[in-house]
C-alpha cells in the first residue's frame, strides 16, 4: 500500500491568507489578476525570489521594483510562517518507523517547501514528493494524480490519499479508485462538502479523522 500525503494544512500550517492574495494587494492589483498569479506561483518551475519576480513581471506587465520588493517580502515571510501541525511529526515518524510506503502531493510554491524540509527532512529529501511547482500541475487535475501513479508503479487500489481538503485531495482521489483519509482540520471551509457528504450526494471518503496527530496505523491497515 502506498500513501500519498498533502502537506499544506494537513501536516504543514501557515498564515489564513495565501500567497497569491497577499501578493495581489501588495502590488496593488484587481481582483481579475488573481487567477493568474495563483497559476505561476504554483504551477511555474523556478527556485528563488528573483526568477519569480521576472516571470511576473513578464507575464503580468509589472513595474520590476515593486514587484521584486513584493515577492522578497512575501518569500522570506513564508519561510519564517511555516509550521508543522501539532501530531504531525509524530504521525510522518510512525509511519516511516513502520516502513510504510509514503509520498507528498501537494499544491506548493517553493518557500514553503522549504519549510516542509525543515521540519521533516527525511521526507523531502528522501521520499516521492510530487509538487505542483515543478510539474506543472495542480490537484484536483486527474493527471496530478495519475502521473505520481504511474511514476511509483502503483494502482490506484492500492493508493490511499490523506489530505484535508475535499475538492482537492478527496474527490479525485475517489474518482480513480484511490482510498482516502479526510482530515477535517479546518471544518469552516470543508462546510459545504461535509453536508454534500452526509446528504448522500457526494461521495464518503473511506475514513474521516480530526487530525494529522489522530491517524494511526491501524487506520490504514483496516482500509
Amino acid at each position: 500500500m502506498m500513501v500519498f500525503l498533502d502537506i499544506g494544512s494537513t501536516l504543514l500550517g501557515g498564515p489564513a491568507q495565501g500567497p497569491a492574495q497577499r501578493l495581489r494587494e501588495m502590488l496593488a492589483l484587481g481582483a481579475e489578476h488573481l487567477p493568474a498569479i495563483t497559476k505561476t506561483l504554483f504551477t511555474t518551475p523556478y527556485t528563488t525570489p528573483e526568477e519569480l519576480a521576472e516571470i511576473l513581471t513578464e507575464r503580468l506587465h509589472l513595474a520590476p521594483p515593486a514587484t521584486l520588493e513584493a515577492v522578497g517580502q512575501i518569500w522570506h515571510n513564508q519561510l519564517a510562517e511555516a509550521y508543522a501541525i501539532p501530531g504531525s511529526q509524530a504521525t510522518v515518524a510512525a509511519l516511516r518507523n513502520a516502513n510504510v510506503s509514503c509520498a507528498y502531493l501537494s499544491n506548493i510554491w517553493p518557500p514553503f517547501f522549504e519549510g516542509f524540509a525543515r521540519y521533516f527532512p527525511t521526507e523531502a529529501h528522501m521520499s516521492p514528493c510530487y509538487l505542483s511547482y515543478r510539474i506543472g500541475l495542480t490537484k484536483p487535475d486527474p493527471l496530478f494524480f495519475r502521473t505520481a501513479l504511474t511514476e511509483l508503479g502503483v494502482s490506484p487500489q492500492d493508493a490511499i490519499m490523506i489530505g484535508d481538503t475535499y475538492q482537492d485531495d478527496i474527490a479525485p482521489a475517489i474518482a480513480l479508485g484511490m482510498k482516502t483519509v479526510w482530515v477535517l482540520a479546518r471544518p469552516e471551509k470543508e462546510r459545504k462538502d461535509i453536508v454534500r457528504v452526509l446528504n448522500n450526494t457526494a461521495s464518503a471518503p473511506s475514513l474521516t479523522i480530526a487530525s494529522i496527530g489522530d491517524l494511526t496505523l491501524d487506520h490504514l491497515s483496516a482500509r
